[in-house]
C-alpha cells in the first residue's frame, strides 16, 4: 500500500464545504488515515468513499447545497456509496471505518468525498473550525492495459488532467499579464524617483559648493584675525569685528576645531538624505496633505500608515501617565473640557472679545486664560480651542501644577468630532491605552447645557452611548456610577439643579439615573448660582471619587458605527489583496500586506481580529494545499511542477517566519530530500522498464528463431513424407 497526500479541507466559523479526490486511474482504494495535527472542533466531516461510471456524476455533488442535498444525490445518482466515517465535535470522538470495500470491477471512477460543516463562533466558547488533512492508500491495479474500463477511464482522467492543465496555463498567463503591468508602473515609478533624487543631488552639490566658498572666506578671515590679535576666535568680540562676515552661531569654535567641523559638514552625502526619508516622514506627508483635504481619499496601505502613526505617538504620549492617578475628563467637541482642566487646575479665566483671538463667530466674548503676564497666577496649560472644531488629535496630559495631589489630568479628544476615520480610531486607541498605563482612573463626563435641548439632548444620548461602550456595558458602568462624576457646562446662572436632574431622568436610561447621583454645575467666572460649585467644591467631588484600578482590563476601545465600518471595509481590502498575491506566489507582496494586517492588530476590535484569523487560515490553507500539490507531483513523478512548487515554497520561507503565521512551516531539506528521492526511484524504475523491454526483445528474437527452426522442420518433413509416396507409388 503507498500512502500519499490526500483532501485537505480548512474552514472557519459558520461555513460549511465539499472536497472531492478522485483515485488516480490505475490504482486501487485500500483506505485512508488523518493526518497528526488535523482539527475538527465544534464542527461537523463526513467522508465517504463512492463509484460511479463518470467523473461527471462524481463533480455534480460539488453544486449540491447542504448535507440532506448532497445524501440525496448521492442516493439518487451515485451508484455505490459508502460511508467511511464521521468527525462530530473533535477528533477523540471520531467515528471511523477502515473496513473492507466490496469495490465493482466495472465501475470506471471511485473518489472520496470529504463534507464539513462548522458552527457559529459563541462567546467564551472555543471557536469553530476544520483544519483536517487524509493521507488515502492506494495499491496499483493488475488489470490489462487493453481493457476497456481501464482505457475509458484513462482518456477520462487525461482529459480532465487536460482541463486542469489549460486552466493553469490561463491563471499563469494572466498572472504573468498582472506582473508585467505591475513591473511597468514599478519601473515608471522608479524613474520619477529618480529624476527626483538627480534633482536633489544637483541642490546639494550647489549647497556643497557654497559651503566650500564660505570655508575659504572664513578660513581667511580667522587666519588674518589670529596674526592681528594673536588670540582664539572664541571670544564674541572678536566675532563681531568681522562686520558683515554674518559668521554662524554653530561655528564659533576655536581655529582648531574649525576644519572637522566643516569636515563634518563635507560628510552629508545624496544617499543620507535620500535615507533620512523614512516611513515616518512619509506618513506626516499623508497627514500634513489630509488636514488640508479631510476628503482626500486614501489606499488601504496609506490609511494604515496613518493609523500607525497616530498610534505610535498615542504610545509615547500615554507614557506621561504611567505609574499616575488619572483625572481623566471626557466630553464632546464644545463642552468645554479644556477650560474645565485650567480652571480646575488653578488658572484664572477671563473674556476676551472673538475678533482678537481671530476668530469669526456670533458670541460677543469668549472664555481664555488670563496669563501672568496680564496677573493671572499660571499661564495656559491645556490648549483650549475655540472653534467648533477638536484640536486635539492626541489625550492632553499635564501634571498636577499645584503639585498638592500625585494627579496627572488627561483632556481626551471628542468621540464625534467630525475628522476623517483614521484619526477618530486612532484616538480610540490612545484614550484607552493612556487609561491602560495610569495607576488609577477617576472619570468626568461633561455635557454642554445647549446639546441638551436641541434634538431632544441627542448630545447626551451619544455621550452615554461611548461611555457605556467604553465600560462595555451599561451594568458596568453602574457598577463603577461612584468612579464617575457628571458636570453639566455652559449653564445659565438662574437654573436650578433639582429642575434639570428631572429633565434628564425623563424617558432616560436607568443608567443615567445612578450618574446623576453625582452631578455639578459649574461656571469658569464663579458666575452661577448657589447649585453651581466653585474650583474647590470641584475638586472636592472629584476627590471623594473612588479610583478605578486595573482599568486596562475594564476598559474597551470605543468606536463610532462609521468608523468601525471603515476599519472593517479596510481590513477587508487589505485581505483581498494578501489572497490576490498568495494566488499568484508573489510572496514579497503578499509579506507586506501580512504585515499592514498585523498592524492593526493593536486596535484591539472583535471585527477586526476576525479578519485576521481568516487571513491567518487562508495563509495556512494556501501553503498547505503548496505542499500537498508538491508531494502530489513527486509522487506521481511530475517533477518539472514539484521543482516549481519547491521554489514557491523555498519564496514562503523567505518572506515568512513561523512566529508570523503561528504555522509549523515544512523543512524545505526534507522536501528536497523527498523529491530526490522520487527521482531516484522514477530513474530506477525507468531502468526496470527498460530492462524488462530488452528482456521482451530477446524473448520475441529467440522466438522468431524458434519458429524458424519449426518452419524448417516442418519444411523437411513434409519433403520426406513427399519422397516416401513417391517410392511407395
Amino acid at each position: 500500500v503507498e500512502w500519499i497526500p490526500g483532501p485537505h479541507m480548512s474552514l472557519s466559523s459558520e461555513d460549511e464545504c465539499r472536497e472531492v479526490y478522485n483515485i488516480p486511474v490505475g490504482y486501487r482504494y485500500k483506505g485512508y488515515r488523518i493526518k497528526p495535527g488535523s482539527i475538527v472542533q465544534r464542527a461537523s466531516c463526513t467522508i465517504r468513499y463512492v463509484e460511479a461510471d463518470s467523473s461527471e456524476e462524481i463533480q455534480r455533488l460539488l453544486n449540491t447545497q447542504g448535507e440532506r442535498s448532497a445524501e440525496g444525490g448521492l442516493l439518487a445518482d451515485i451508484p455505490s456509496v459508502a460511508t467511511l466515517g464521521r468527525i462530530e465535535g473533535g477528533i477523540r470522538r471520531a467515528r471511523l471505518s477502515n473496513q473492507r470495500l466490496a469495490q465493482s470491477a466495472h465501475f470506471r471512477h471511485a473518489a472520496l468525498i470529504l463534507y464539513g460543516k462548522t458552527k457559529r463562533n459563541r462567546l467564551l466558547r472555543l471557536p469553530s473550525k476544520i483544519e483536517i488533512t487524509l493521507e488515502v492508500g492506494l495499491v496499483e491495479t493488475a488489470e490489462a492495459p487493453d481493457t476497456p474500463s481501464q482505457t475509458d477511464g484513462q482518456a477520462a482522467y487525461l482529459q480532465t488532467q487536460i482541463r486542469h492543465l489549460q486552466s493553469q496555463y490561463d491563471a499563469h498567463l494572466s498572472a504573468q499579464t498582472e506582473i508585467q503591468r505591475q513591473l511597468s508602473e514599478e519601473l515608471s515609478a522608479a524613474s520619477s524617483a529618480r529624476a527626483g533624487l538627480v534633482a536633489q543631488l544637483q541642490v546639494l552639490e550647489a549647497a556643497n559648493v557654497s559651503l566650500h566658498s564660505e570655508k575659504e572666506t572664513l578660513s581667511s578671515q580667522l587666519a588674518s584675525l589670529q596674526l592681528s590679535s594673536n588670540s582664539s576666535v572664541t571670544d564674541a568680540t572678536s566675532v563681531s569685528s568681522l562686520g558683515d562676515s554674518s559668521v554662524p552661531p554653530a561655528l564659533l569654535v576655536s581655529s582648531d576645531a574649525l576644519p572637522v567641523a566643516v569636515e563634518i559638514v563635507e560628510e552629508s552625502t545624496p544617499v543620507a538624505y535620500a535615507q533620512d526619508v523614512t516611513q515616518s516622514e512619509s506618513a506626516q506627508l499623508l497627514h500634513a496633505r489630509k488636514q488640508e483635504d479631510p476628503l482626500l481619499p486614501l489606499s488601504a496601505e496609506e490609511s494604515i500608515q496613518l493609523l500607525n502613526m497616530y498610534i505610535a505617538e498615542g504610545v509615547v504620549n500615554a507614557r506621561k501617565l504611567s505609574g499616575k492617578e488619572a483625572i481623566v475628563v471626557m466630553g464632546n467637541t464644545g463642552a468645554g473640557k479644556s477650560t474645565f482642566l485650567n480652571y480646575l487646575m488653578g488658572c484664572k479665566m477671563t473674556t476676551q472679545d472673538p475678533e482678537e483671538l481671530g476668530l469669526v463667530g456670533l458670541d460677543d466674548e469668549v472664555v481664555v486664560v488670563l496669563p501672568r503676564s496680564a496677573g493671572g497666577p499660571l499661564d495656559e496649560i491645556m490648549p483650549i480651542g475655540h472653534e467648533k472644531r477638536s484640536r486635539t488629535f492626541l489625550p492632553h496630559i499635564e501634571g498636577d501644577p499645584r503639585q498638592e495631589a500625585p494627579y496627572a489630568y488627561c483632556d481626551c479628544p471628542g468621540f464625534l468630532d467630525n475628522r476623517w476615520p483614521e484619526v477618530n480610531i486612532a484616538n480610540a486607541v490612545n484614550i484607552r491605552r493612556a487609561l491602560q498605563e495610569a495607576s488609577s482612573v477617576r472619570l468626568l463626563i461633561l455635557i454642554n447645557y445647549d446639546t441638551l435641548k436641541v434634538d431632544r439632548g441627542r448630545g447626551l444620548s451619544d455621550m452615554l452611548r461611548i461611555c457605556t461602550q467604553l465600560f462595555g456595558s451599561s451594568d458596568q458602568l453602574s457598577k463603577h456610577k461612584d468612579s464617575v462624576l457628571l458636570g453639566i457646562t455652559h449653564v445659565p446662572g438662574d437654573k436650578r439643579m433639582d429642575r434639570v436632574r428631572k429633565y434628564l431622568l425623563k424617558d432616560s436610561p436607568t443608567v443615567l439615573a445612578s450618574l446623576t447621583e453625582r452631578m455639578f454645575f459649574y461656571d469658569p467666572l464663579d458666575k452661577g448660582g448657589e447649585d453651581f460649585s466653585k474650583r474647590a467644591g470641584c475638586r472636592s467631588l472629584i476627590g471623594g471619587l473612588i479610583p478605578l484600578k486595573d482599568a486596562g482590563k475594564l476598559f474597551h476601545t470605543v468606536l463610532t458605527d462609521s468608523d468601525e465600518r471603515m476599519l472593517r471595509e479596510l481590513t477587508e481590502r487589505q485581505c483581498e489583496e494578501l489572497e490576490g498575491h498568495l494566488s499568484r506566489y508573489a510572496y514579497p507582496s503578499a509579506s507586506q500586506s501580512w504585515q499592514m494586517l498585523q498592524r492593526l492588530r493593536v486596535i484591539d476590535n472583535l471585527s477586526v481580529e476576525r479578519l485576521l484569523q481568516s487571513s491567518r487560515s487562508r495563509v495556512v490553507d494556501h501553503i498547505t494545499r503548496t505542499e500537498m500539490d508538491y508531494q502530489r507531483s513527486c509522487h506521481f513523478h511530475d517533477f518539472a511542477r514539484a521543482e516549481r512548487m519547491l521554489s514557491h515554497l523555498k519564496s514562503f520561507h523567505s518572506h515568512f517566519s513561523a512566529s508570523e503565521v503561528d504555522l509549523d512551516l515544512p523543512d524545505l531539506t526534507e522536501l528536497s530530500a523527498y523529491l530526490n528521492l522520487c527521482k531516484e526511484r522514477s530513474e530506477e524504475a525507468k531502468r526496470e522498464r527498460a530492462e524488462r523491454a530488452a528482456e521482451r526483445h530477446r524473448a520475441a528474437e529467440d522466438k522468431q528463431q524458434l519458429l524458424g527452426i519449426l518452419e524448417r522442420q516442418r519444411q523437411e518433413t513434409a519433403a520426406q513424407l513427399a519422397q516416401m509416396q513417391e517410392r511407395h507409388a
